[in-house]
């Protein structure tokens, strides 16, 4: 897939597999609508004549509006921002949720739901401690002796659990009318999604995904290693450092519209590089594309087949840990031949 036109081809493909998890996201669910009347209505907009939906659907299409967007962005951010880790770590095993950047940015959320509960608050705290949480890994790893890919993936399980812990603290120390919103950030889901919380991380989200688009070439050169990078004239611990702050803010706006999500961020980079290859200018958009579908279609999968709602987490880590199985497979068959 390194021909440009064959790339072109990919993400045009791709775009209409996410229109088409768009256009089932709105049908789907405990009460079906029907897509013909959905598009029917869409082109009565040119026309006299106009499809009425019932009450009840007009709530229920409006729900899916949002939390369709909010499914396809929070799978866009954990997406990118995992292509953004494993490309300049240079290990195909690091993800948000690996490095502990999720935990961090989960326990944060609750700290400024603790504080004041303003989208300034929350998603500011979960910046600032999914930044900490990734720098608390990437420091843990260099004390240690041994394979680097190892001691980082065992530094970001150490950062995860450290966080996870405060964040179950926070729940101990949250009032009730607290506790629901804190749950959210454990458990992972869309069910209360608002529109101003779209809006808000749909800005931070889109800014920072197009900045990190734009820093491809430096994720590539990193992707070779520090000190190539260096000799190629980049300030490689600079554009790191700022890569890694793009990456976590997308990745906490993720964590603020549906709470701790796994596996996206390790598992959707894997797939996009099997499609289009590890020149992150291609590798970005086409890990976006493959994210937003990915998490739609496992929203539509939370809310479809109970009288409840799954959690997400439930349903990325059944897709998610045989992935990662067949990867270790992968990898260990590659290094034996």
């Amino acid at each position: 897939m390194s021909k440009p036109r064959s790339v072109k081809l990919l993400i045009l493909a791709l775009t209409l597999l996410l229109l088409t998890a768009i256009a089932a996201s709105m049908t789907a669910g405990q009460m079906k609508i029907s897509p013909f009347k959905i598009i029917r209505n869409f082109f009565s907009i040119f026309s006299e004549k106009q499809e009425v939906f019932t009450p009840g659907e007009q709530s229920v299409l409006k729900l899916r509006v949002y939390r369709t967007a909010a499914a396809a962005l929070a799978g866009i951010a954990l997406s990118i921002a995992g292509v953004i880790y494993q490309s300049i770590f240079i290990n195909p095993l690091v993800s948000p949720d690996l490095l502990g950047v999720t935990a961090g940015s989960s326990f944060g959320a609750a700290v400024g739901i603790l504080i004041s509960g303003s989208f300034m608050t929350v998603q500011t705290s979960a910046f600032l401690f999914g930044l900490a949480a990734v720098f608390f890994a990437v420091t843990l790893a260099k004390q240690f002796k041994g394979d680097r890919l190892i001691m980082l993936m065992m530094s970001g399980m150490i950062s995860s659990s450290l966080f996870g812990s405060l964040l179950s603290l926070s729940n101990w120390l949250a009032k009730s009318h607290e506790l629901s919103s804190i749950l959210h950030f454990m458990m992972g889901g869309l069910a209360t999604v608002q529109p101003q919380t779209v809006a808000y991380a749909a800005f931070l989200i889109l800014l920072g995904s197009i900045f990190l688009f734009l820093m491809a070439n430096h994720v590539n050169l990193l992707s070779l290693g520090e000190e190539t990078a260096s000799s190629l004239g980049i300030n490689a611990t600079f554009s790191r450092t700022v890569l890694i702050m793009g990456a976590t803010l997308i990745s906490s706006a993720a964590v603020y519209l549906g709470g701790a999500i796994s596996w996206v961020g390790m598992m959707i980079p894997h797939m996009a590089r099997m499609l289009a290859g590890s020149d992150n200018r291609k590798l970005i958009p086409v890990a976006a594309l493959i994210g937003g579908s990915y998490l739609i279609a496992a929203d539509i999968i939370a809310r479809s087949f109970t009288a409840g709602e799954l959690p997400l987490n439930l349903i990325t880590s059944a897709f998610g840990i045989p992935f990662l199985i067949f990867v270790l497979f992968k990898t260990t068959n590659r290094e034996q031949a």
